[in-house]
């Protein structure tokens, strides 16, 4: 016995596709709401393995990930991308894309990117364009890429603001030893190993380095 086509009615909607036509057996050709046509059976139509003729998907798999959507600075009048949409695509990517090799200091510590910025536009318009030598920076380094947690900011900054720095007060000012360091012109592994014999923080800042005396 012939296969019963399914009952669809010309003009009847079917999410993105509307039906125009049967064409042959159980197939029917459809219009999508993005102007596009589709020749579908109507089974897969009336069961909604197919919604539309293809741009609904397309459409689900950008937003999920949101580093390979294209926009102005993708690329530039090198063919590259801007230095903006380089940070942009490279916060997303540490956060949100399993396979960088940057994703469990990120992800795995609970550092997210906010929603408005899944948008390239919208972080533009937050952010402004990246100034030369500068990357992006959170001010809060335990905290989120989200408005008012970020800035643009040259390496010494960024530097300072490692969470990996040590941070001590002198003198009710508080700076990172790397910076205490610039000041006094004593080196980093001198005052860390003056702390550990049990130095105070002053002392250990501020007594010079003894010249060792040359044998006669």
């Amino acid at each position: 016995m012939p296969r019963k086509r399914p009952q669809i009615t010309p003009g009847e909607k079917f999410g993105r596709l509307t039906a125009m036509r049967p064409t042959s057996g159980e197939y029917w050709e459809f219009v999508c709401d993005c102007g596009n046509t589709k020749v579908a059976a109507g089974g897969s139509i009336r069961g909604g393995s197919i919604k539309s003729c293809g741009c609904l998907k397309a459409e689900l798999a950008r937003a999920s990930k949101p580093w390979k959507r294209r926009h102005g600075h993708a690329t530039n009048e090198n063919g590259r991308g801007t230095l903006t949409y380089k940070s942009w695509a490279a916060m997303n990517s540490r956060c949100r894309r399993p396979s960088s090799p940057d994703y469990a200091r990120y992800s795995g510590r609970g550092i997210t990117v906010a929603e408005r910025w899944l948008s390239f536009e919208n972080f533009l318009a937050d952010m402004g364009e990246r100034p030369p030598g500068t990357s992006l920076d959170r001010i809060n380094n335990d905290g989120n890429y989200e408005p008012g947690n970020c800035r643009w900011a040259n390496y010494t900054e960024q530097g300072n603001n490692n969470s990996r720095n040590v941070h001590l007060t002198h003198n009710g000012e508080t700076k990172t030893l790397a910076e205490w360091c610039r000041t006094t012109s004593i080196t980093e592994e001198t005052v860390r190993s003056r702390i550990k014999r049990g130095w105070e923080l002053e002392r250990a800042l501020s007594e010079p380095l003894k010249r060792k005396q040359r044998a006669a």
